[in-house]
């Protein structure tokens, strides 16, 4: 029986790092991860750590590593065209949202 005080049911597989889709967004629009680390106001270190977390979920690579910089593989790019729909969506739906609430005066 479920209990009514549960608002969230947890999904049956676990969700990926959510925290990471923006960084991988930014790495990928930018093709580099120092550049997507100046937009997102941290450090390529920590871009680069995100990246590694989202491709320990999937269980593959996403960008082709080389000593001069990242380039999205067709995983990657693949991945990018769909996480990016989604991250627009997002992004659409809360606007819709908080225009709802100040229209109503909230």
């Amino acid at each position: 029986m479920r209990d009514p005080s549960r608002h969230f049911e947890a999904p049956t597989e676990s969700l990926p790092p959510l925290g990471s889709l923006p960084f991988f967004d930014a790495a990928a629009r930018h093709q580099s991860f120092a550049r997507a680390a100046v937009e997102l106001g941290v450090t390529p270190a920590a871009v680069a750590q995100r990246i590694r977390a989202l491709e320990g979920y999937l269980g593959a690579e996403l960008f082709q590593r080389r000593q001069r910089g990242v380039w999205l593989n067709r995983r990657g790019r693949a991945y990018h065209a769909e996480v990016s729909r989604i991250l627009r969506d997002i992004l659409d739906t809360s606007r819709h949202h908080a225009d709802r609430r100040r229209l109503r005066g909230r």
